[in-house]
Parts: structure tokens; C-alpha cells; sequence
């Protein structure tokens, strides 16, 4: 027990400063609602393999035999286990605890290579974890990104105190990466690369470091799918339907809001570089932060990256400069702090519980599974609305899952293509409804057939004014004896 007080009493400034980030996440995730899309389509593959194990085609679309590989399998049964054990409310707890462990990972990262200067590691932890925080979603990305500062913090030991026991986590890291967020496992050599560039020039022995570079690619194909799991992803590099539908693959570029934001951070991070930091730049520092920076630059997704790596070396550039900070305010509120914190965040919690479930098209589906039986369902929606339906049971044309609507990777069709096609007027709507003969379609304001003022062969039977949202049903299929389907039904 003196022993746990002694731990709290050394580290209670880390640990008020890692709760007061948590705070303002919780609080965040509450004011925006705390479901990612990706959630509605993890929790029924996790389901899905729990019940009937790894698959091969496709159980969730209209499409019949698509080839998948389902790269986040091992994510999705602990989603699965997240959702069905605390609900909603367990990916606020996920989030949290992943955050802490980010946080913390960055602090010893930070400590280590700044010779113990705890006060600049704490400053750098919170400007890191701020910048980060548009991109702390419960999604699988969050384990991805402490697997990779694990990756760092365990190369950061082996230079700093010599000893190769730290690298063999690594083939372990990898491992567990190419189960939980194959598409990312890559991620891992591309931070490595650094650290053996350096290491040619600098007095570090990189055997080791190359020994289980090679061990740990080798590990990669310790899992369900093999060589495919780590393959599968790359019919989805430069996909031109990807990139274009896609927000997070969408180019970082300096007109939008996004684009914006990473100019502003690139350049203040630069000028900190070009002003403050003395010229022997350490080698790999400077190939992570021009490596995460063409990541940032390709594409929203990257720019994760790119946040990951380019503050934490600060620590070391910095690891000179004394902060005489007085903690004495600090030191009599922080206790005040932590129990406040501890009970507003339990009360957002328990006050928002019946709100975190919304979803935009949720009305839609709710007034659509009112009048017809999910099974007998072959609906038209875009890609969000489509995962959310596959979290409902409803099969769609479309869904989250991107990658699968490929015709390289499912090896049957070209589905993105198409429904590419479809929004730039390159297909006849005619044509397009007639081959897949849907019993209803799910549209938003962004669709091109949501101003059509008619359909041929479908009837609009249901208008959610709120969310922008029409449901159409196929005219053969109108049920004539239900009262609600007589007559439009408009939700305000």
C-alpha cells in the first residue's frame, strides 16, 4: 500500500494532467456523440466470428460471394465484447483508457530521451495529446497507434541502454497488429527504417535492430488469413474511388479545413526546428518527421501519423531547458481536481446514456424495420448508412467497409466503381435500379437521385425533414392494409 502511495505521490502531476486531458475527451465525445461509423460495422462482425469463426465471403451485403479478408477481425470481437458487455457507453471507456495509455507511452518516450526532464515531458505530452484528439475515436486505429509508440519507446530503450531484450517485443508488437488492424501493420517497419538508417552512420549496432526487423515481418503471418492479410490491403493503394469517397483518404490539401490545420501545425513545428533546435539534428528524428510528414500530406488518414512522430523528439532537442514551474497551486487543488473530474465525467456518463445511440438516418430505419422484415430487405444506401444498417441486420448495396466493394480485392465486382459512376450521372438511375432490383432506397441530401421529384417504379413513403433523409419502397411491394404507408409520412 506505501508503496502504491509512493507511486501516486511521485507521479501525481502526470497523473492530474493525464486525467484533465481525459475530462475534456470525455466531454468532447459527448458534445459530437461518441459513435464512429466504424463501430456499427465492427460490432457485427465481431459478433459474426465469435458465433461461426473466421469467413472468407461476404455474409453482410446484397452482393453474393465476395471475397473478403477481414483485416480488423480481432478488433471487432472486442468491439463486439465492448458493446455487448457496457453498451454504448463502454467506447467512451475504451477511448479513455487507450488515450491514457498514448499518453502515458508519449511521457516516457519523452522522459526517456530528454535525460529525465519530467516537466518538459509533461508539457510535450499535452500539446501531443491535444493535437491528436480529432483523431481519439473509438476505433481500432487507437490500439494501432500504441502499438507503434511501444515500436518507438522499445527502439529508444535498446539505443539508450544497449540491451536487445527490448527489441524481441517487437516480433511480439507485430503480431498482434496483423490480428487487431492488419491494414496498419505495415506501419510498423516504416517507423523502424529510421533507426536502421541512423544506425549506419551512427555508433549503435544495428544487427540486432535488422535481426528483428526481418523476424517481425516474418511474424506478420502468424494469423487467420496468412500472406493475404497482409496483401489484401494493397488493391486499396490508390484506388481513385477510394480517394474520392473517402474522407480520410481524401489529399491534405491547404484549401480545405483539414489541409489548413496541418499547414499551420507544419509550419510551427518547422520554424521550432529551423530556430530553436542546434544543427546536430539526430537522423532519426529528422527521416520520422519528413517519413510522417509525406504521410500527412497523401492523405487525412496519415496525418495521424505524422502527429504521432514529429512532437515527441522535441524532448530530446529541449532536454537542456529548465522549466522552474511552482506547483505549489497545483499541489493543493490537484486532489480537488482529480475528485471533480472523477464525478462530472461519471455523471456525463449516466445523464447521456440514452443519447449516444442517435444516428442520423436512425428515424429512417426505425419507420423502415416498423413496416417490413429485415430479412426480406435489399436496400440502397450510401456507405455510412449502409454500416449502420449492417449493425441493424439490414443487408445494403453498399456499407463502411470500403475496401470489399472492389472488384481486386472481392474478385467478383467493381462495386465502388459503380456506385462512383452512379453519382457523377455516368450510369442511367434506370438502368442501375433495375439490375438490382432494391425493395427500398435510403436517400440523403447528398445523392443524386434525393431531388429526383420521381422514381419509376418506387413510391416515397417517408421524409426526415431533421436529418435530410427520403425512404422510397418498391411499388409491388407497398403494403396496402398498413395505414402509415398510405399516405407520406413527414418527420419535422
Amino acid at each position: 500500500m506505501n508503496k502504491i502511495k509512493d507511486l501516486i505521490s511521485k507521479n501525481k502531476y502526470l497523473i492530474f494532467w493525464v486525467l484533465l486531458l481525459n475530462f475534456a475527451l470525455i466531454a468532447i465525445m459527448y458534445r459530437v456523440n461518441i459513435r464512429a461509423v466504424d463501430i456499427f460495422y465492427l460490432i457485427p462482425q465481431g459478433k459474426y466470428i465469435l458465433n461461426n469463426g473466421i469467413y472468407h465471403i461476404d455474409p453482410f451485403s446484397i452482393h453474393s460471394g465476395l471475397h473478403v479478408v477481414v483485416q480488423n477481425y480481432m478488433s471487432s470481437c472486442i468491439f463486439y465484447l465492448i458493446f455487448k458487455i457496457f453498451s454504448w457507453n463502454g467506447f467512451v471507456i475504451y477511448t479513455i483508457i487507450c488515450n491514457t495509455l498514448i499518453c502515458y507511452l508519449i511521457y516516457k518516450i519523452c522522459l526517456l530521451i530528454s535525460s529525465n526532464n519530467k516537466s518538459l515531458s509533461i508539457i510535450i505530452m499535452v500539446i501531443n495529446d491535444i493535437l491528436l484528439y480529432c483523431f481519439l475515436v473509438p476505433r481500432p486505429q487507437l490500439l494501432s497507434y500504441i502499438n507503434l509508440l511501444l515500436v518507438i519507446y522499445l527502439l529508444e530503450l535498446y539505443i539508450h541502454k544497449n540491451n536487445k531484450k527490448y527489441l524481441y517485443f517487437i516480433s511480439l508488437i507485430s503480431i498482434l497488429q496483423i490480428n487487431i488492424h492488419a491494414s496498419l501493420w505495415i506501419m510498423i517497419f516504416l517507423f523502424m527504417l529510421p533507426y536502421i538508417v541512423e544506425g549506419i552512420f551512427k555508433k549503435y549496432n544495428i544487427k540486432p535492430i535488422l535481426f528483428i526487423f526481418l523476424i517481425s515481418l516474418v511474424c506478420g503471418l502468424i494469423n487467420p488469413y496468412g500472406l493475404e492479410n497482409i496483401t489484401f490491403i494493397f488493391g486499396s493503394f490508390h484506388n481513385k474511388y477510394m480517394t474520392s469517397l473517402i474522407p480520410e483518404l481524401y489529399k491534405t490539401w491547404f484549401n480545405t479545413l483539414w489541409g489548413t490545420i496541418f499547414l499551420i501545425i507544419l509550419i510551427t513545428n518547422s520554424l521550432i526546428y529551423i530556430i530553436f533546435v542546434n544543427k546536430k539534428v539526430k537522423i532519426r528524428y529528422l527521416c520520422l518527421y519528413l517519413g510522417t510528414m509525406i504521410l500527412g500530406l497523401s492523405s487525412l488518414k496519415g496525418f495521424s501519423n505524422y502527429l504521432l512522430c514529429s512532437i515527441f523528439p522535441f524532448a530530446y532537442y529541449f532536454r537542456n531547458k529548465k522549466f522552474n514551474i511552482d506547483y505549489s497551486l497545483i499541489s493543493k487543488l490537484c486532489n480537488i481536481f482529480i475528485i471533480v473530474l472523477i464525478i462530472i465525467s461519471s455523471l456525463l456518463i449516466v445523464l447521456k446514456r440514452n443519447e449516444v445511440q442517435e444516428y442520423v438516418a436512425g428515424n429512417s430505419y426505425s419507420f423502415l424495420l416498423k413496416h417490413y422484415y429485415k430479412d426480406y430487405i435489399r436496400l440502397y444506401s450510401i456507405m455510412e448508412d449502409g454500416g449502420y444498417g449492417m449493425f441493424l441486420g439490414v443487408k445494403s448495396y453498399l456499407d463502411c467497409r470500403a475496401e470489399y466493394f472492389i472488384k481486386y480485392n472481392n474478385k467478383k465486382y467493381d462495386i465502388l466503381k459503380e456506385y462512383f459512376l452512379l453519382q457523377h450521372s455516368k450510369i442511367n438511375i434506370n438502368d442501375f435500379l433495375d439490375k438490382y432490383k432494391f425493395t427500398h432506397l435510403l436517400l440523403n441530401s447528398g445523392d443524386i437521385m434525393f431531388k429526383l421529384s420521381e422514381i419509376d417504379g418506387y413510391k416515397l413513403i417517408y421524409i426526415d425533414k431533421e436529418y435530410e433523409y427520403k425512404l422510397y419502397v418498391r411499388k409491388d411491394l407497398i403494403k396496402t392494409d398498413t395505414p402509415e404507408i398510405k399516405e407520406l409520412y413527414i418527420r419535422i
